[in-house]
């Protein structure tokens, strides 16, 4: 395989895990499924604590507006539910596995 840019031979990159061949505009190895990275040589970064937290808070603040919802069993409340706890509970999950 040549690289277009300058005609020379280009170095086949390897998976990380299983040492398998990955060709040049692959984003998995065909063999195991692991996620290639851009730079073979680097780990991927520990994920950070910051997000976990935040989605911790918008979950639990979804859940405390179904409670505060459930317990005054008010019609109006359903609009606090599907307005408000249904996409601070969805974005926390989100947040939370994205992290």
């Amino acid at each position: 395989m040549t690289n277009a840019a300058n005609d020379k031979a280009a170095a086949m990159r390897h998976c990380r895990s299983c040492h398998a061949e990955i060709g040049p505009a692959d984003r998995f190895c065909s063999a195991c499924g692991a996620q290639v990275l851009a730079d073979a040589g680097t780990q991927p970064a520990p994920p950070q604590r910051k997000h976990r937290r935040n989605a911790a808070v918008m979950f639990l603040s979804g859940v405390v507006i179904v409670l505060f919802a459930a317990i005054h069993r008010d019609p109006a409340d359903l609009i606090l539910v599907v307005a408000f706890a249904l996409p601070l509970c969805g974005a926390g999950a989100i947040t939370w596995r994205m992290a």
